[in-house]
């Protein structure tokens, strides 16, 4: 009797794993990952089905079955989980999986008692879920979160679950029970696996729903076709950075960028021409600028560049740098294109510390470059600073 309330808790856990998976992959059919555990969950539930329906009465056709779609869920597991952090398929899952099918095939061929083959699938179950456990472990984030503990804790409880098995399953029934009567054994062999998969299954549901967390905030805050920080971003960052130079007293500049000409493109060349251009300006902006400085796109054709800890002189270097980057840069379709730049430096006066100040000092700036012929750099309040047009410089 313990034993069968035991493996209908099972059935039911692993229903239950079956159906939440398989709600994910309903609602968010693009996830390749929620796919995999979709199918995961099921195929461990109808494993766990049939080994328990067979309990009784066994029918080595259906138990060869029900091992073989345990095994197969907890693969599917496995390269869900691989797949959700960018990877492909680990080698050693198949590998344990062509092992499993060899050596289980050998066994029946000897006509090996039941309880082989069932420590043989235990064995390979800790094996796969060994490797989940070092996937959570190994995912490239140096920070470690909630989900990826907890999903270590539920895989190594079903592995410590799957060991015992495979050492107790000659001494006892189909369930893998020990020959005495050992509450201790009862619970490593049924509670821990029950834990660990409900654990295991909780892990999966938070690790997707953070990077969904992660994705929105991300979007949010970045735009799309450049992949840059979106105004309402790049405002937030620059009222931050000004309370940092304001506390600590280092400087604090911003380049306010406008490509010159840039509805002429448009035009001529039209609107997809045009957002191809703004995504290579983009992408020619993160590689020229350093790793702290902060870059958005702040409307239509505009950029806005924040540079924290440089003043003035060294913002008029890094807009130089930028507008000889983009000089030289030759674009699809359109050929040349060029940009003017408007820098300002963060003010000592109370009433100029702020954001808007700062971004009307350095649109003043801009509009000063524009007036003077584009294609150059211009800082607020030294009307005689600029970088002159070169000669073979097309302007659009």
């Amino acid at each position: 009797m313990q034993s069968l309330t035991a493996g209908i808790a099972l059935v039911l856990v692993q229903f239950s794993v079956a159906l939440v998976m398989a709600g994910i992959f309903t609602a968010v059919p693009s996830e390749k990952c929620t796919r995999y555990w979709a199918w995961s969950g099921a195929l461990s539930a109808l494993g766990v089905m049939t080994v328990v329906l067979n309990a009784g009465r066994p029918n080595y056709f259906f138990l060869v079955v029900g091992n073989f779609l345990l095994i197969g869920g907890v693969m599917l597991q496995w390269w869900g989980v691989q797949n959700f952090y960018g990877k492909r398929p680990s080698p050693v899952g198949w590998c344990t999986a062509l092992a499993f099918c060899v050596v289980y095939v050998a066994l029946l061929a000897m006509d090996a008692p039941v309880y082989s083959r069932a420590a043989l699938a235990s064995v390979t179950c800790a094996v796969l879920y060994f490797g989940i456990a070092c996937s959570l472990m190994r995912n490239g984030s140096r920070k470690r979160t909630f989900g990826n503990l907890l999903g270590l804790l539920g895989s190594l409880l079903i592995v410590v679950s799957c060991v015992y098995r495979s050492f107790v399953s000659y001494q006892g029934s189909m369930f893998f029970l020990p020959t005495t009567d050992n509450s201790i054994g009862v619970s490593v062999v049924f509670l821990v696996p029950l834990v660990g998969t409900q654990v295991l299954a909780m892990a999966l549901l938070l690790l997707y729903f953070e990077r969904m967390v992660k994705r929105k905030d991300y979007l949010a805050a970045h735009d799309d076709l450049t992949g840059l920080m979106n105004r309402r971003a790049v405002i937030a960052a620059g009222e931050r950075e000004i309370d940092i130079a304001i506390r600590t007293g280092i400087p604090l500049s911003v380049a306010y960028i406008d490509i010159d000409h840039f509805k002429s493109i448009n035009d001529r060349f039209g609107h997809e021409t045009g957002d191809k251009v703004l995504a290579d300006i983009a992408r020619i902006l993160q590689k020229t600028c350093r790793r702290i400085d902060l870059g958005g796109r702040y409307g239509g054709e505009e950029f806005c560049v924040i540079f924290p800890g440089i003043n003035a002189a060294q913002a008029v270097v890094a807009g130089t740098r930028l507008l000889d980057a983009i000089r030289s840069a030759c674009f699809a379709e359109v050929g040349r294109v060029t940009m003017s730049i408007g820098i300002a430096e963060l003010s000592a006066t109370p009433e100029s510390r702020e954001w808007n100040a700062l971004m009307k000092s350095a649109d003043d700036a801009l509009y000063q470059a524009k007036a003077q012929g584009r294609n150059r750099l211009c800082l607020a309040g030294a009307p005689d600073d600029r970088t002159p047009a070169p000669a073979d410089a097309a302007e659009q």
